[in-house]
């Protein structure tokens, strides 16, 4: 009866190091979390963070609230992806993402009140580490599904012995 049971921290373990070292090697996936998740994805915080050094009069309250809405928008995508696309995902993987979204969730309301109950240096430094904990949670997710493999026949539509479909009959030049 008790081998009817697995060991669900070893099945969280391995998940976690094989999603986290596959895509290492995958341009594909440093394209993504480059350009895509860290340049794109935060937009707002790259153009405040900017705003912030290089205009007159500016505070730190726009970078602030940048961060506190970046990370959150990240790991819920995380998560959701786990949840709901990711077919091979564990029960203890998906559990420890929901816990990690709560807590990020909670940090990030601590840190939209920075400035006012905790000072706003406080606020980045944390904002800055739930950031690097969603794209951590981010990249163990959905790195996995990254891959660079190349199929010989995609540019061909399949195998070349194969007759081709369709006609073309009825054009006149």
């Amino acid at each position: 009866m008790a081998d009817q049971y697995e060991d669900g921290f070893a099945l969280l373990k391995a998940r976690i190091k094989t999603s986290f070292w596959k895509p290492v090697r995958q341009v594909t996936f440093w394209v993504s979390l480059v350009i895509g998740t860290i340049g794109v994805g935060a937009m707002g915080f790259w153009f405040e963070l900017w705003r912030y050094c290089f205009s007159v009069g500016s505070t730190a309250l726009g970078v602030n609230t940048a961060l506190q809405t970046y990370f959150p928008a990240l790991a819920w995508a995380a998560v959701a992806q786990l949840i709901f696309v990711d077919e091979k995902a564990e029960r203890p993987m998906q559990a420890v993402a929901l816990g990690l979204l709560v807590v990020l969730l909670v940090l990030s309301q601590v840190g939209l009140t920075g400035g006012q109950t905790i000072p706003m240096w406080i606020a980045i430094v944390l904002g800055i580490i739930a950031s690097v904990a969603s794209i951590g949670m981010w990249w163990v997710t959905i790195g996995g599904s990254f891959s660079d493999k190349i199929n010989p026949e995609s540019p061909l539509g399949g195998p070349p012995s194969q007759d081709l479909t369709g006609s073309t009959g009825g054009y006149t030049l």
